[in-house]
């Protein structure tokens, strides 16, 4: 197995120093020579360089990943819930890390836990059994951004609610 091509091994192979390399990958390469920023993409694909992403977080403090957590991920009601966060994290450029917690408080607790120590950027709570001590305890002390989604009233944060007895007319109007 090789060993995976690094920024050092790219700006060695160029002969640039690695500050010369990353600037040119990210497109901030300007005031280099037209040659320079040639040999340097040219060895990026070459040896399909792809950036490490922790190496990359240290440097920009973000992960540009969306913690949610879930009760149940095979229920079908959060599985398309899923879809729409993948679909619209994916256009803003984020990767969502998914959790389901099965209702148990001790694991929802250690899932976030987990999240907030890979430096994640924000989360997505849809818990039922989630205790405004637990977010208090793990998530406002960290201070990430999160939101709630799901029937426990007895949180407090920002939420997302629904209006089932609207969305049971709707539902009855369209099928009539």
């Amino acid at each position: 197995m090789k060993k995976k091509i690094t920024i050092r091994d790219l700006a060695k192979e160029a002969g640039v120093s690695v500050t010369t390399v990353s600037q040119i990958l990210n497109n901030k390469g300007d005031r280099f020579s037209t040659a320079t920023q040639e040999r340097v993409l040219a060895l990026r694909d070459k040896y399909k360089y792809v950036p490490d992403f922790n190496a990359r977080n240290l440097i920009l403090k973000s992960a540009k990943t969306i913690g949610v957590l879930v009760p149940n991920i095979a229920n079908p009601f959060f599985g398309t819930f899923v879809e729409g966060v993948q679909s619209v994290a994916r256009e803003a450029g984020f990767i969502p890390l998914v959790f389901s917690a099965n209702r148990d408080p001790k694991l929802e607790k250690y899932y976030l836990s987990q999240m907030i120590e890979r430096s994640i950027s924000g989360l997505v709570i849809a818990s039922a059994t989630m205790t405004t001590e637990t977010i208090k305890e793990v998530i406002s002390f960290n201070e990430i951004p999160y939101i709630l989604f799901d029937q426990n009233h007895t949180q407090k944060g920002d939420r997302v609610q629904t209006n089932d007895y609207l969305g049971g007319q709707i539902a009855a109007k369209h099928l009539i």
